[in-house]
């Protein structure tokens, strides 16, 4: 049996990639990705497609190269989905609802029989009461929440494709919050951000943990969502079906897995007013539609996942968020996890040489980056790359700031937090020279990612995820100079 796997490089991919390998009736594994990620376990042994869902331009000749990787497919998982940036609603919306028809269009046309997708809890029209809903709730989403509402719309595109196609068999799964330890790095970049320290999550950190009035969660691990997902694929499952794990978690549970001693409850409005500040003074990664949707999401019944797919959870919820939260305090997905061993005959002597080697570097790169980032916003690139090309090229850069700091952050070196500028006359400068300027900079300090792979075992990092940011960074060097070309060329010719 060959399965697609769309999205297959993520949090839920990852696991989906575990459970096809120990599935013996699955033979051949294709894995679509925005970015290849590299050959450690479970990426190995897959054929990997490079493909965004969400790219805007050419819809036609984007569907054919999907369907070009589908060809020969028994059975397609679509996961991708786009979370981030949570200020650009046209382009979550372009990658999530309008990704998902490009994707269903691609099935239909390489007459691949069965198509699992990625719906979510969050799909739910909201409620504020205790009572197990099936799948026959009605999904018209939370309005506040756009993750929420996309989730509604993509549902409305899944079952209209359904009905169209009874040909083919359509499965789409609605899972709770989906946790895993290795995920830690993921879900701290996703929703939580490079500013708020990790220390905040430390054991004990928080004497009382104040708690949303009303508030209940559900909650699955990776590998038991997971689980579904095949066995829907390979069983050619219809239908929607909710996935999660039996206990529903409380204030005092996550006050347990926290350390605080105590817990407060405090009405929703005034949590929603501190986090809509957070959000909008880019303090927090998360905007406030995901308390919104946390606070009024229905308890979900699994029990036709039970009966018709055979499927039984193996975490308790409370494991899953255990496990994320020790994922988050670890860096899970950036470093080892064994403890960090340094070199030299006096660690903390050598250990601080190579901090000091280091720690400059990653200064001038992160101010780099953030200066690239502005100088792409701001410069005119003309129709042929396209205001795509640029956004996409953006948001990559400032996911690669955030992650340098929080390797450097995980690795112990002091470097300042907060977002670094490049103080330099030739921000002054038309946005065309600006941003060959910015190309000019990220380059020349792109040499930071050399040293921290050869530093990388020294400073307790994982090498090859390291490496792998290494290779995205160079591709991004490539990206960003052609792109400065480009603006140079209309700036020339106007």
């Amino acid at each position: 049996m060959r399965v697609v796997v769309l999205g297959a490089s993520g949090n839920v991919g990852s696991a989906v990639l575990r459970a096809l390998a120990a599935e013996p009736r699955v033979t051949e594994v294709v894995g679509v990705s925005r970015r290849h990620p590299g050959t450690a376990e479970p990426f190995a042994g897959v054929e990997w497609h490079l493909a965004d869902v969400g790219e805007p331009g050419d819809e036609a000749g984007l569907v054919r190269t999907l369907a070009a990787a589908m060809a020969g497919a028994d059975a397609v998982v679509h996961l991708a989905w786009q979370i981030q940036p949570n200020r650009e609603r046209d382009a979550l919306r372009r990658a999530n609802v309008a990704g998902t028809a490009r994707v269903l269009a691609a099935v239909a046309e390489a007459r691949v029989p069965t198509v699992v997708l990625a719906s979510s809890v969050g799909a739910y029209s909201p409620v504020h009461d205790d009572e197990l809903r099936s799948e026959d709730h009605p999904t018209a989403g939370v309005p506040t929440s756009h993750y929420s509402v996309d989730k509604s719309a993509q549902e409305r595109v899944i079952q209209e494709f359904a009905a169209a196609h009874p040909e083919t068999a359509v499965s789409w799964l609605r899972p709770a919050l989906i946790f895993q330890r290795s995920a830690g790095a993921e879900v701290y970049r996703y929703f939580l951000g490079p500013r708020v320290p990790r220390a905040a999550l430390a054991h004990g950190a928080l004497p009382v943990l104040p708690w949303p009035r009303g508030m209940r969660l559900q909650a699955v691990h990776s590998d038991d969502v997971a689980d579904a997902y095949v066995r829907a694929a390979v069983q050619g499952a219809r239908g929607p079906f909710n996935i999660a794990a039996p206990d529903v978690v409380q204030a005092d549970d996550v006050a347990q897995i926290l350390g605080a001693r105590a817990t407060v409850e405090v009405p929703h409005r005034p949590v929603r007013i501190a986090m809509d500040a957070a959000w909008r003074s880019c303090v927090l990664a998360a905007d406030p539609g995901w308390l919104d949707m946390g606070a009024s999401a229905p308890l979900m019944s699994t029990r036709r996942a039970r009966e018709v797919l055979g499927w039984e959870p193996h975490h308790t919820a409370q494991e899953a968020i255990e496990e994320i939260v020790e994922g988050i305090r670890a860096g899970d997905g950036l470093v080892t996890r064994g403890p960090m061993h340094r070199i030299g005959t006096t660690p903390g002597q050598a250990w601080q040489a190579i901090a000091t080697e280091v720690t400059a570097l990653v200064r001038a790169h992160a101010s780099a980056l953030a200066f690239a980032c502005t100088a792409c916003l701001g410069t005119p690139v003309g129709e042929d790359a396209g205001m795509g090309t640029v956004m996409d090229l953006a948001q990559g850069l400032e996911e690669e700031r955030e992650q340098l700091v929080t390797l450097a952050d995980l690795a112990g070196l002091p470097v300042v937090r907060r977002r670094e500028s490049v103080r330099s006359p030739r921000l002054r400068a038309a946005p065309a020279s600006r941003l060959a300027a910015a190309a000019e900079a990220v380059a020349s300090t792109a040499g930071v990612w050399p040293v921290l792979v050869e530093r990388a075992t020294d400073l307790g990092l994982n090498r090859e995820v390291v490496a792998r940011q290494a290779a995205l960074s160079a591709t991004r060097v490539s990206r960003l100079s052609d792109l400065a070309s480009r603006a140079g060329a209309t700036a020339s010719d106007g």
